[in-house]
């Protein structure tokens, strides 16, 4: 094997390790963990973690902080009287479901992830959203929330001074939005409502020509 051939075989070798590890970190980020214990066991490699329908103690919720590079967490249906403190801690954390708890109120510490872009709060009974909602003009990344199931009548009073938000989801909830409840959302290009029959053939026409998309569940 002659100096050129050996250099070939050695890129060739060089590249077929760093297209492994490749792969192994992709399978990673992937991975959802669904039991912390197992995720506290290397913290800096996870990057989605689903606790859903888990009700865990109270230190082991403590322990979020841990997960520094955690880019998805799911602690819907956990019956949380209010939200873990540690969760303010999760800096890099993009994508966050709350939906079906028991917290009243969101914590104006939200304000500390930065780069959350979509947020679940769908189905809470006991959430207060006009009070909630302000502590979301905190977030300049924030482009999709969710308020399935909360009963909604009316637009949430604070709803139209979210100007990041693109996407907006009112399904299962009684609603007739009006343009006025919505136009100071420029950024918004969908809204997930339940049922057209909610809408006067007014309100439809106004909110489209506004270039809001409306998507319909039924």
């Amino acid at each position: 094997m002659n100096y050129t051939t050996k250099i070939l075989a050695f890129l060739f070798f060089f590249g077929g390790i760093q297209s492994f590890k490749a792969q192994i970190s992709d399978s990673l980020e992937l991975k959802e963990f669904t039991d912390i214990k197992e995720a506290l066991s290397n913290p800096d490699k996870v990057f989605k973690l689903n606790l859903s329908n888990q009700q865990l103690k109270q230190e082991d919720y403590s322990k979020l902080a841990n997960f520094k590079n955690l880019q998805e967490l799911n602690l819907s249906n956990d019956h949380l009287s209010e939200i873990p403190k540690s969760i303010f801690e999760l800096r890099n954390i993009r994508v966050l479901n709350l939906s079906g708890n028991d917290f009243k109120v969101i914590p104006k510490q939200i304000a500390n992830l930065k780069n959350l872009e979509e947020l679940f709060l769908e189905s809470e009974p006991n959430l207060n959203i006009d009070r909630s909602l302000v502590q979301l003009k905190q977030l300049p990344n924030l482009k999709k929330l969710h308020l399935e199931n909360n009963s909604l009548k009316s637009a949430p009073k604070h709803l139209n001074d979210l100007p990041q938000l693109q996407e907006i989801f009112l399904q299962k909830n009684p609603i007739n939005l009006k343009l006025k409840d919505v136009n100071h959302l420029k950024n918004l290009k969908m809204l997930h409502i339940s049922n057209k029959n909610n809408f006067t053939p007014q309100n439809l026409k106004e909110i489209e020509n506004f270039g809001i998309k409306l998507d319909f569940l039924n």
